[in-house]
């Protein structure tokens, strides 16, 4: 994974045409794009995988939350495993390089867990307040430089991470950071994104 990674997660309101679309203009500027969508079904997650491909998107681009089997049936990029996902060391004995593992971690416990068990790199939140897990207290940046210093494997932030506190951020070390709404309740999803990758960049450089 190459530092600065930006990562753009789904935002969970089920909107196919809109997702895609999306997906599909944020391409050239981001690492990623991670499918996040618990109400759909598996067959809906791999019909929307496979026209996002057949449309041009980048397979090494294209993440999967949770289902390893639509990852799989998709040659996407990487899936993304969760609490109640399958154990990282099960999906990691299906997975073949060039495919990722990744795995959202909340503790540093968690985290040196999931590099044990094989996983490509873990994606540790929240690290601001978000709205997105109200009443449930931040990580903060202490916490995330403590996993970056600890872990031999790559770790992006996600939560509450926007243009502003990107900087701050990125002087964790961390490989790169995950966001949803910074980009996808932007009134312009491209420009809210080009301007968190330049601040990325600008902040990685000597």
């Amino acid at each position: 994974m190459q530092r600065p990674a930006l990562f753009v997660i789904s935002d969970g309101k089920g909107n196919a045409e809109r997702l895609l679309q999306t997906a599909m203009t944020l391409a050239p500027v981001i690492d990623g794009f991670m499918l996040r969508e618990k109400q759909w079904t598996a067959r809906q997650m791999w019909e929307w995988g496979k026209a996002l491909l057949e449309a041009g998107f980048p397979p090494e681009k294209l993440w999967i939350n949770d289902r390893l089997d639509v990852a799989l049936a998709l040659s996407a990029g990487g899936v993304h495993l969760a609490g109640h996902s399958l154990p990282v060391a099960a999906a990691r004995a299906c997975v073949t390089p060039p495919m990722k593992v990744g795995v959202s971690v909340h503790s540093l416990d968690e985290a040196l867990q999931a590099a044990d068990e094989g996983a490509d790199y873990v994606l540790f939140g929240h690290i601001f307040p978000t709205p997105s897990k109200p009443g449930l207290p931040a990580r903060g940046l202490p916490s995330l430089k403590e996993l970056v210093v600890r872990l031999s494997i790559p770790v992006l932030a996600i939560g509450g991470i926007h243009s502003d506190n990107v900087a701050a951020v990125m002087e964790t070390g961390c490989a790169g950071i995950a966001v949803i709404s910074a980009v996808l309740g932007a009134p312009n999803p491209l420009a809210a994104a080009q301007t968190i990758r330049q601040r990325l960049h600008a902040a990685c450089s000597p």
